[in-house]
């Protein structure tokens, strides 16, 4: 007979996999968050997941051979989180054909982005002279970004 593991050991496993289904809808459903703020919030589930993994992986290791049904569940729950952003990962806000739309409201809020969404902004998003003066800023101030 195996023993189950502790009751908090199982409740951080489960709510790892709500970590890993809030970062899929939170980055897909809505929030389109430029690719590093993207890769910086996966990096983050994915270090919460395996916080929250980890005590059930310890408690299977501990158990040496007895723990064969709770050592497919962790792997199942590490494939889900894995293909699950790895497919998130893939999906890229800055590179859609409509992505100048995010122009002005990001833009506005400042922050870093990448030289290539800057010049997609100043080459297809219809902005105001104020938009585009702080637009030509933004650029100047990105290191490595030239005019475009």
């Amino acid at each position: 007979m195996t023993a189950r593991p502790s009751g908090r050991i199982a409740l951080a496993s489960n709510a790892s996999l709500l970590v890993v289904a809030a970062a899929f809808v939170a980055l897909l459903g809505g929030t389109h968050p430029s690719d590093r703020a993207r890769d910086l919030a996966l990096a983050a589930s994915a270090a919460l997941f395996t916080l929250l993994n980890l005590p059930a992986a310890l408690a299977i290791a501990r158990r040496q051979g007895r723990a064969a049904a709770s050592l497919l569940a962790l792997l199942a729950r590490v494939a889900f989180a894995v293909i699950a952003l790895h497919f998130v990962h893939g999906v890229s806000h800055e590179g859609r054909h409509d992505a100048w739309r995010a122009c002005r409201t990001r833009i506005r809020l400042g922050g870093e982005e990448r030289c290539a969404f800057l010049h997609l902004c100043a080459n297809e998003a219809p902005l105001s002279a104020a938009e585009r003066e702080l637009l030509a800023r933004r650029i100047r101030a990105t290191p490595g970004c030239a005019d475009p």
